[in-house]
């Protein structure tokens, strides 16, 4: 699992930077009353922008499993030391 991080990291890093600046914005508001230091349409767009990547980010990782190299695309299975042309385990052609 470690090895397909590097596969997310760059819509991690952009989710967690939009959630940095919108919590920016929040805290001009929090701390002197009603005036933000980034006020209207900037905090929206960040927000927007922090919930998008938020989102992409969640998908990705938990949804879309590609298989490490070396295993078998269908099952995950691991193919290293296997000279057959179908995986043991499900019977899909190995690549």
């Amino acid at each position: 699992m470690s090895r397909q991080l590097g596969r997310y990291l760059p819509s991690l890093f952009l989710a967690v930077f939009f959630w940095i600046l919108v919590a920016i914005c929040l805290q001009g508001s929090i701390t002197t009353g009603p005036k933000p230091t980034l006020a209207g349409p900037a905090r929206i767009a960040f927000t927007a922008l922090a919930i998008f990547f938020t989102v992409v980010t969640t998908i990705r990782f938990v949804f879309v499993k590609e298989p490490l190299p070396g295993h078998c695309p269908k099952c995950g299975y691991d193919l290293s030391g296997i000279t057959a042309e179908t995986c043991p385990e499900c019977g899909a052609p190995s690549q």
